[in-house]
């Protein structure tokens, strides 16, 4: 029997937020918790070549070529996955995901991206793991669900009553929320942000992201027309697209338009963002939800983008823009109309789990004790 427990956390690299979230969770273990954890991306160890193809694919999905054919693919799949897709699934990287488990023999298997060949192995006698997932969005693809998986980590009580639907068991699901990096929840001197970044502190500040890698459209007409608007700051994060984010630049020399490339802290711009133009990725609009910054989508791409974006409207925590027009139209009424962003805050705050790390990690260690006590009892 092993004397310290064991965790093992898998991932992919389809969007930043699966990876972020399996670095949250294993970021809030401390040497201190007694426990050993690991983490991998299952599908770049098990088809390295395949899967860098695969990647440039999906950020092919938020293109206007790509959309409708990752649409077919993400609606199309909801229903195919019920016969047989997600049996599919469970043989991706099953033969990295048994030597995972032979060499480093975890108590539980912690997923952030629907992989299912862990919860095909523990069907094996030799196999006592425990698995668990975490679902990074606020709707539920048919694909995150197998059997054979202990504990579901969710967003939302309308994620959980899709679950239920499906038949997964009460006991098995906590609605913990979407775990955000630890600098989220700290407090922030607004002050310091703005001399931090060379601002001033005396217009409003709109925040537009242009995704994760810098794949949006239309930013450059976008960010001139913002620009336009005389009584705010605009802020521009081109992300990993060094192209886009010169075009700008050269555009908007000493002006009240700020561009940055890749920001790691992005807390401190949220924290003084009165609006965030953004894509509705799972993790992004956890972290804005966080920070209670109000919100509006920038042409959600069809599948988890657009049900994440739905989720927030209807929850009043957001507006969706899929033209130039709307989204200045949404700018200049929340700027004009301070009491309907007030409202958008506390909705936001009504979604916002802020201690959803922290919880999904008692829960991960009490799941792998339950594992050892199982093993022991063998043993004895």
């Amino acid at each position: 029997m092993k004397s310290t427990p064991s965790i093992l956390i898998l991932t992919a690299q389809y969007g930043t937020g699966h990876l972020q979230v399996a670095k949250t969770v294993h970021d809030s273990f401390k040497e201190k918790d007694g426990h050993l954890v690991h983490q991998c991306d299952l599908y770049e160890e098990s088809y390295p070549a395949m899967s860098i193809i695969t990647q440039q694919i999906f950020q092919k999905s938020f293109t206007k070529v790509g959309a409708p054919i990752y649409k077919m693919f993400y609606y199309g799949t909801d229903r195919l996955s019920k016969k047989g897709l997600s049996y599919l699934y469970q043989h991706l990287g099953k033969q990295r995901m048994k030597e995972l488990m032979q060499t480093i023999n975890p108590n539980l298997v912690l997923t952030t991206f629907p992989l299912h060949a862990p919860n095909a192995l523990t069907k094996q006698p030799w196999c006592k793991t425990q698995t668990a997932t975490i679902i990074t969005d606020y709707c539920l693809h048919p694909l995150w669900i197998h059997q054979n998986i202990s504990r579901y980590f969710v967003a939302s009580k309308e994620v959980e009553d899709k679950l239920l639907m499906s038949g997964i068991k009460k006991n098995k699901i906590t609605i913990s929320g979407i775990p955000v990096r630890e600098a989220f929840l700290q407090p922030v001197c607004k002050e310091e942000v703005y001399r931090r970044f060379n601002l001033d502190s005396s217009k409003q500040t709109v925040l537009l992201v242009a995704g994760a890698l810098g794949v949006a459209q239309d930013i450059p007409t976008l960010v001139r027309e913002l620009a336009m608007i005389p009584t705010i700051q605009l802020i521009v994060v081109c992300g990993k697209n060094k192209f886009l984010q010169e075009t700008i630049q050269h555009s908007y020399k000493n002006s009240h338009v700020n561009i940055f490339g890749y920001v790691e802290e992005m807390h401190l711009l949220l924290e003084v963002a009165d609006i965030f133009i953004t894509k509705p990725g799972g993790v992004t609009i956890t972290e804005a939800a966080i920070k209670r910054t109000p919100l509006i989508f920038f042409k959600p791409t069809p599948g988890q983008e657009k049900e994440n974006a739905m989720y927030f409207v209807q929850k009043g925590a957001a507006f969706i823009a899929q033209t130039n027009k709307d989204i200045l139209d949404y700018t200049t009424y929340l700027l004009h109309h301070p009491i309907a962003r007030i409202k958008m805050k506390e909705s936001l705050g009504e979604i916002a789990k802020p201690n959803a790390a922290y919880r999904i990690k008692e829960e991960i260690k009490q799941l792998a004790r339950q594992d050892r006590t199982i093993q022991a009892r063998r043993v004895l």
